[in-house]
């Protein structure tokens, strides 16, 4: 089976305007057949800001970014997008790393916070 890959997203733009944010990590040749197959990682300059473990169908989530998360239901589909408050967002290098049955992938986004 094909091992996935993160389909490439330079940069999301967004202002204060918006109440959420959503940043986009779409596996190609995403193969699950379980949730439970299914890991990601996403950090902000290095730093983890949740981890969605499919097997504890729970996420860890850094408390500064408490709104933060992925939809289980969606990942089933390859989608590992963050949706967080904006109020909760900073600007910088956003890193989806996923982990999948058939192997893994990492994708660097960055978030423009424009006022």
């Amino acid at each position: 089976s094909a091992q996935p890959q993160i389909q490439k997203v330079d940069s999301v733009d967004a202002t204060n305007c918006n109440k959420s944010i959503l940043i986009p990590c779409f596996a190609s040749y995403s193969d699950i057949e379980h949730i439970k197959e299914a890991q990601v990682k996403w950090s902000l300059n290095d730093k983890l800001i949740l981890h969605f473990i499919g097997a504890e169908m729970e996420s860890k989530v850094d408390p500064k970014f408490s709104s933060a998360k992925v939809y289980p239901e969606q990942i089933i589909n390859g989608n590992y997008s963050l949706e967080m408050a904006t109020k909760d967002a900073a600007g910088g290098t956003y890193t989806c790393e996923i982990q999948e049955f058939y192997g893994s992938d990492a994708s660097t986004v960055q978030l423009k916070l424009k006022q």
